[in-house]
């Protein structure tokens, strides 16, 4: 089975940009947010986090759900959640 979606890590000063490029559906929802929150736990001297969009061509509300939750950890921790690219197509 081939990968619905595929992610890179590069970074802007102290912030960390995760580029998703495909489609964060069902079959791949749950690893790659996972992935994502123990990246997050791992480097919380960061800044921020910004997440792109920009190649991401379908997202679906478990997903969304996933984000908010990070969203809720970085908040807490006083940081910010970007989102860049999103597309409402």
């Amino acid at each position: 089975m081939t990968a619905s979606i595929t992610y890179n890590v590069s970074a802007i000063s102290h912030v960390p940009v995760i580029h998703f490029s495909g489609k964060l559906d069902e079959s791949s929802c749950d690893s790659i947010c996972k992935e994502v929150q123990e990246f997050y736990f791992q480097n919380k001297n960061m800044d921020g986090l910004v997440l792109d969009f920009t190649s991401l061509h379908q997202i679906n509300s478990k997903a969304i759900g996933h984000l908010m939750n990070l969203s809720a950890d970085l908040t807490d921790d006083e940081k910010k959640l970007v989102i860049s690219g999103s597309s409402s197509s």
